[in-house]
């Protein structure tokens, strides 16, 4: 063997255990993941000049946006939509400075896969102009997170701590309203009552948060009503100016209300002009099953209500949608604030969405007074549940939901040959507009029974 050949075996055993070792290495970090391109993805999400993006998350069904508003002024966002997912049609209100959290559920994201997506983000302006602005986020879908829902009727995630709703409730604590109004001089854009549930003897605390561009702030007074009449209060300006500041209250409770806890807040500037705004926590709003709605007093939403098929307007009152309250419009109708507000407590929500009650026999009365909220029907099932533009009434539901004849009770007479006459006492009998066949619901002389009640010609 010549000396090359032997400087090559020498080479191939000294080095050789070294190069399969390296390639194993390589194979192994290629096969972790190292080299996937994914990796190297920027994570990206803009909106706009003036709104920041600090944090966001997607998921196979849902996209996270942090938003900061740095415009310098409070913004009303009123819709996010998310390429590739359901917009988000909430209304709130996002402060100046503040920064807010918003999902969009729905989307349909492949796991551990690139995402890009333009972003839409609706809102209004102090002045009243609506603006759109457009952005993108980009980055790595992740797993979606299991979220447990509590029982039907049951509120709270936690063993032993959900509650049980049972139809309108005061809420209790501290409660904060975000005021929606047309924007007139003063104008009222916060109110928060410390706390909303209060006995006699108790201390309680009303603040608002109002501006005026035109003239500073001379007054502000909150007429509590209470059972034995209406008590008022001047308010103190506690941090801001008399142009735009937080103005406070405190006393102790002498008496309340046991119907219908409504605080009248007043305003009042240096050229005169007064404006106010009416918080109403027990008096609730009953728009009419379908059609356009004007709103007609002061009063509160609690659960789900709303407007199907028509239009809402707000004039002249205030509609106070509480704590866990969802007030609906339909896709395609709106909601006109004109010279009066709409105040948002925490935790409650104005959805662009349908209503939905059950009504299995598809008489026009349902089968209880539940409604739901959804752009499709509760589970997709559309046997059970109607759109509540179909419905006669919420106010009541069916006594009978399997037969569209009988949907009431009304108190009939036997009156099997049907001559008019009846036959013992009325009985509350399973009816439709009126008592079924062999009743009769106004004998011809009540103080009379039918001598004869199977012939007709007889008495």
């Amino acid at each position: 063997m010549d000396k090359r050949g032997q400087s090559a075996i020498e080479f191939l055993v000294t080095y050789g255990w070294a190069i399969l070792i390296g390639g194993i290495a390589v194979v192994a970090i290629s096969y972790l993941g190292a080299f996937r391109t994914e990796k190297f993805i920027p994570e990206i999400c803009v909106i706009e000049p003036g709104i920041g993006c600090p944090g966001f998350n997607i998921h196979q069904d849902s996209v996270k946006l942090q938003l900061t508003n740095s415009k310098g002024e409070n913004l009303v966002v009123s819709g996010i939509q998310v390429q590739g997912c359901n917009p988000n049609n909430e209304m709130r209100l996002l402060k100046s400075g503040e920064t807010g959290e918003f999902v969009v559920d729905g989307c349909n994201n492949e796991v551990k896969e690139r995402y890009k997506g333009e972003v839409k983000m609706s809102y209004t302006k102090e002045t009243g102009l609506a603006h759109t602005a457009v952005g993108e986020v980009q980055g790595i879908v992740a797993e979606a997170v299991e979220i447990v829902e509590a029982p039907p009727g049951v509120v709270g995630g936690e063993e032993g701590g959900g509650e049980e709703v049972t139809g309108l409730t005061v809420a209790s604590g501290k409660q904060r309203y975000f005021v929606r109004s047309n924007p007139n001089s003063p104008q009222f854009l916060e109110v928060t009552i410390d706390p909303l549930d209060v006995h006699v003897g108790d201390n309680q605390t009303m603040s608002v948060w109002i501006r005026d561009q035109e003239a500073p702030i001379t007054q502000i007074t909150a007429a509590v009503e209470t059972d034995t009449g209406i008590r008022t209060y001047l308010l103190t300006l506690i941090d801001g100016t008399n142009q735009d500041g937080t103005w406070t209250g405190s006393w102790i409770v002498r008496d309340t209300h046991s119907r219908e806890y409504t605080t009248n807040f007043t305003a009042k500037n240096s050229l005169g002009e007064i404006s106010s705004t009416v918080l109403t926590w027990s008096d609730p709003c009953a728009p009419p099953t379908y059609g356009a709605w004007t709103l007609d007093d002061n009063c509160g939403i609690s659960g789900v209500q709303g407007v199907e098929n028509g239009s809402t307007t707000i004039a002249g009152y205030t509609m106070s949608v509480h704590a866990g309250g969802i007030f609906v419009w339909n896709h395609g109708q709106s909601i006109q604030v004109t010279t009066g507000a709409i105040a948002l407590a925490d935790g409650a929500q104005l959805r662009q969405s349908y209503i939905w009650m059950s009504d299995y026999d598809r008489d026009g009365v349902p089968t209880n007074t539940t409604m739901f909220v959804g752009d499709t029907a509760p589970g997709g099932d559309t046997t059970y549940f109607v759109r509540r533009y179909n419905i006669t009434t919420y106010s009541s539901y069916d006594v009978n939901d399997t037969y569209a004849g009988y949907y009431q009770n009304l108190s009939c007479y036997i009156d099997a040959d049907m001559d008019g006459y009846k036959t013992g006492s009325a009985a509350n009998t399973q009816s439709g507009g009126d008592c079924p066949p062999g009743y009769v619901l106004a004998p011809t002389d009540a103080a009379i029974n039918d001598c004869n009640d199977n012939n007709n010609a007889v008495c």
